[in-house]
């Protein structure tokens, strides 16, 4: 058999090595979530009408931005939560065929358009 020059202690090294970090990358992302410091995020998703809008707005609840394609009725689909965002302090605004739903602390700038 033909010596291929493939080390395999190195192979399993550089696997252990890959792993070790992603554990450290998961560890940091939980000790983040854990001390109570914010990451940041913006949820993207479809109105359709079938979706859980309770989610919806817990996540703008927490703070987390909404960017929503609109397919169908946009009435029809918003209606379940939007007099709680605004209730709330959050803003929405409809901007081509899109459904941007923000949280309080979130400004909205359409000045540009």
């Amino acid at each position: 058999m033909s010596d291929f020059g493939l080390d395999l202690q190195t192979v399993e090294q550089e696997i252990q090595n890959q792993q070790d970090a992603t554990a450290r990358e998961d560890e940091k992302t939980k000790n983040t979530e854990d001390t109570g410091e914010e990451t940041r995020r913006i949820v993207l998703d479809v109105l359709d009408g079938t979706a859980n809008t309770d989610e919806w707005t817990s996540l703008v609840q927490s703070g987390t931005p909404l960017v929503l394609a609109v397919e169908g009725d946009i009435e029809e689909g918003a209606s379940p939560f939007v007099r709680e965002i605004v209730e709330m302090g959050g803003d929405i605004v409809h901007f081509r065929s899109f459904l941007i739903v923000v949280p309080p602390e979130v400004e909205i700038d359409n000045s540009r358009l």
